[in-house]
């Protein structure tokens, strides 16, 4: 258990760092959307080694935002099982190559 708080702690310290005050926050608000999906993205990402460029991670983060079904995964029934696998996907590829 404490691997995987080490864990959720150095993800989340990686997204202030690296996205500050607008980490998780699309439209203004916290959105919890995509809060799950962008720490999964980054820790999935994480396994593969250490980010060196976190303005690489914001590049990915802005491009990821853009999208349209990302966008529509995070912000309407974000409990539907497709909108989840969606948004999940979605930020895993966008994180994926980031150095």
């Amino acid at each position: 258990m404490e691997d995987a708080s080490a864990e959720f702690t150095s993800v989340v310290a990686l997204c202030l760092k690296a996205l500050g005050k607008r980490a998780f926050r699309p439209a203004g608000s916290l959105n919890a959307a995509v809060f799950d999906s962008v720490t999964v993205g980054i820790a999935r990402r994480l396994d593969k080694g250490k980010i060196k460029k976190p303005e690489k991670l914001a590049a990915a983060y802005e491009q990821l935002l853009k999208k349209e079904s990302y966008l529509s995964a995070v912000t309407s029934a974000t409990s539907d099982e497709q909108n989840v696998t969606t948004r999940l996907k979605e930020a895993t590829d966008a994180f994926a190559d980031v150095e």
